[in-house]
Parts: structure tokens; sequence; C-alpha cells
């Protein structure tokens, strides 16, 4: 609840170092109350279970709470507005959903927490920085395998936390004042930050974006009558759910159509100060069961298996070489909804020598999405121009001739007969750096000596002519 009481004894209950945290003096009654609680969970970091209670999983995917121990947290259908209460003893500051895992981490100020959906919540411990400090975030966001927090009191920044060693390090440091982001939600379809900014000064209170050069652009402000907004979550289908830790609404934002859709009742009917949420939809739906790849001449192969797919689209396989960042290499069709284990190949050619690191994305026909690991891999492409012997030789009809580009090279493969007429021209155009192979099916030609010659034309200036001889024995 709003006590007026804790503006009134603030100066008596914070030392002259801990005010110095809090930004701005003409922060709303609302917003100092949540400083004073964030300061204070960071100077008592204590680790204190609670009431461990279980709740089934069930099919509502908008998980809410607030920071009361009596009020359980709900997990709710917005299509029906309905809501099914969830385990109690535990205040929720911020809550995010490992999609690969199935589990939603929610904190208490610097505690943090998981929860197997559909299981017991367990204390993790207390979230810390670098160099062993408390940290007391107020929201909480999931992507990609990262668990993300940010804070009410400096450092004012989107955080990362480990989730094994809680230790959290800045990745968005946006200027101590400039945003107050009470909820936090990562974009599942884009990887966008937006945020709930309670910040009247100096951009407006509002849902923002937040960059990565630790700027804001406002999505829209918040509804009439309303100041301080705590939550924040964002399902699939790229809908933002404001949540206030008052009775009241839960604001639905259509961030594609860019408009306000009917907002949903909160189930709770009493006031509190702080309250978290997170969509707890779309879990991964394949279990990939391995991924490897192998590197032949200048083309790299990759293999992975899965045991299981449900809902699958496909896999985007993405890679990327030296410090560049990922990008499409191709993509495979899944095979939808199978309980058959199911095979998959990609062939990745004509690479550059470097090192390649690759992963696939595996998408749903719903937009979900989630990575691999990532491998690795190290393409070598020779330096020095060759000819090499076909194989077979003698022949019957067909052989593989193959030959080292050192550069890029205009490329002409040519086949004589014994009187040096031209017999087959086999290619005659650009090729890549590498080691390069062609099938030669001479089953129309009679038996015989046959002569072989390539001439490349490198990119640098460099020429390079060779002959050889093959035998046609039918």
């Amino acid at each position: 609840m709003k006590h007026l009481f804790f503006y009134l004894s603030l100066s008596l209950l914070i030392s002259v170092y801990d005010f110095a945290q809090i930004e701005s003096s003409d922060e709303s009654e609302e917003t100092l109350v949540e400083q004073r609680l964030a300061l204070e969970a960071e100077q008592n970091s204590s680790v204190q279970l609670q009431q461990n209670n279980s709740v089934l999983r069930g099919t509502n995917p908008l998980f809410i709470g607030v920071d009361d121990v009596t009020i359980p947290v709900y997990l709710g259908d917005p299509a029906t507005n309905m809501w099914d209460p969830g385990f109690t003893g535990f205040q929720i500051w911020g809550a995010a959903y490992d999609n690969v895992n199935d589990k939603v981490y929610f904190n208490n100020g610097s505690t943090l927490y998981e929860w197997s959906v559909g299981g017991t919540p367990v204390s993790l411990g207390t979230i810390v920085d670098t160099a062993g400090a408390t940290q007391s975030m107020v929201a909480l966001a999931f992507y990609n395998g990262t668990l993300y927090g940010t804070k009410n009191i400096a450092n004012e920044a989107i955080w990362e936390i480990n989730t094994t060693t809680l230790v959290a390090t800045v990745v968005i440091d946006y200027v101590d004042g400039d945003f107050d982001l009470g909820g936090l939600a990562v974009d599942p379809t884009t990887g966008d930050f937006y945020g709930t900014n309670d910040d009247v000064s100096p951009h407006g209170a509002g849902l923002f974006r937040i960059n990565p050069d630790g700027t804001g652009t406002m999505i829209a402000p918040y509804p009439a009558g309303e100041t301080d907004i705590d939550g924040l979550a964002i399902s699939t289908d790229r809908k933002a759910y404001w949540i206030v830790d008052e009775p009241g609404s839960i604001y639905v934002y259509d961030l594609v159509a860019g408009t306000f859709l009917s907002p949903l009742t909160a189930p709770w009917t009493s006031s509190e100060t702080f309250c978290g949420g997170t969509w707890i939809s779309g879990v991964v739906p394949v279990e990939l069961v391995s991924f490897n790849a192998s590197v032949s001449e200048n083309t790299v192969n990759l293999y992975w298996k899965t045991a299981s797919e449900t809902n699958n689209r496909g896999f985007s396989v993405e890679r990327k070489s030296n410090n560049t960042e990922f990008t499409e290499a191709g993509f495979v069709q899944g095979f939808g909804t199978t309980t058959e284990s199911k095979s998959y190949s990609f062939n990745d050619k004509n690479l550059q020598s470097g090192v390649y690191t690759y992963r696939l994305k595996q998408i749903d026909f719903d937009g979900t999405f989630s990575y691999s690991q990532e491998i690795e891999v190290d393409v070598i492409v020779p330096a020095s121009f060759s000819l090499e012997q076909n194989y077979p030789n003698p022949f019957n009809p067909t052989t593989t001739i193959s030959f080292s580009l050192a550069v890029d090279s205009r490329v002409t493969l040519i086949v004589y007969d014994i009187l040096g007429q031209e017999a087959a021209l086999l290619i005659n155009k650009d090729m890549t750096a590498g080691v390069h192979s062609i099938n030669f099916n001479a089953s129309g030609l009679n038996s015989g000596v046959y002569f072989y010659r390539i001439e490349a034309k490198g990119i640098n200036g460099e020429k390079f002519v060779e002959i050889k001889k093959m035998t046609l024995t039918k």
C-alpha cells in the first residue's frame, strides 16, 4: 500500500550515503517507497526460505503476482479473463519465463527464486555484482538463455544475471534518473527490450523500447490516471501486458497494431508496492538430441537429430565468423508434429578460410523459437593452385577431377582427345577459392587417351595452367 508515513520518515530510515543513490528529489511517493524498499533489500540480503506451495501446470499463459506473501500468484487466460491461483508465501517483485527449461524465475529484491512450472518454488540465493555487493532488482526478463534484471536505484541499468553464480553485470547502461523501469520484458519475436517507465521527466511515463545504446523509444504513454506500472509481460503474438500492483486493470497493448486493446481485470483486491509478470506459454517443442559438424574442403556439413517434435516449422541455420553477427545461411523444413526421431543435414558451401560458428534457430508455427548450442569449425583454403589426377584412372565411364584455387578465379576446364581436339567443356565460370571437384561422364566418347587442361585466372592477377592425362576404357 501507498502509506504516507513512508515518505515522512524517509530521512530517518536512510543514511546520507544511501539517500545519494536516489537520483531525483521530485519522485512520486510510490517511487520513493519502491526505492527505499530496494535499498533495504540490498542492505539486508539474508535469504529466507518461505512457504513452498506447488500448483499444477495449467493452460493459462499469463503469470502475475504482487509483493504480499498472503496473496497467491495467478495464472490467467487473456482470452477469457479467468485466473487460477498458484503458489503462495512469496513476494513477487519481478518474473521471467525460461521457455527452454520450462521454469519461472522470480525475485524479492535481491533474492532470486525459480519455479519449475507445476512444481515447488525454491530459493537460488542472493544476486550480487562482480565485487560481491548485493544487487536488488525490481524487474526480470528472460531471452535466448539469459536472465536479465533492472534496478530503480544506482546503478540504474539492465543487468545480465548468471543463474548459476547469481553474479550480475551491466549490459545496457542508461543514465540514472532517465528511466525508472518497474516492468521489464523482451519481445520474443524481435529480441528487443521493453520497460514500463514511471519517471515523468525527462522522457515521460509510458512503455519504452530500451535501445542498446541506453536511449529509449516511447511506444505508448501510460493510460490516464496511471503513474506506476511495475509489471510487464510480452506474449508470443506480441501483446504487451502492463501489470499494476493495485486492484483494477491490467492494460493490453498490441505492439503490431500499435493500439490498446480491452484491459483485463486484476485478480487481487488489495494494493501493494511491487508486482511482476511474465508470459509462460511457448515451451520449445523440439527435443534436439545431437548437433554436429564436419569440414570437407571448403564446405561445412552440419548434422542434427531430434527425438520428437511438436509444431515444428523448421530450423534456421545461422552462421558467423570473426566478430560478425549471426546471419541465416539457410533454412531446413521441420516435420511439424511427430513422435519419431528425425535426422537433418545442411551443407554450407564455397567458404573462405576462417573460423566459423554455427547454431540452429528452431522455430514453431506460432513464431516461438529457441537456439541450440553453438559449434565452431575451422575451414582452411589451399595456399596454392593445383590440379589432381582424376580418380579412378583408367575409368569407365565416369571419373572425378579435383583442383584447388588459392584465390577466387575465372576457371576453364576442358577435355581434349589425342589429336588435341576439344572433347568436352566441363567448366567455364568464376569460382571461389578452395578445393573443388567435378564428375566427368564420358559415356559419349570412345575408348582412348584423353587430356584435361585447367586454366585459372586469379583475382590477384595470378594465372595457373596445368594439363594431365587420363584413360577411358570401355
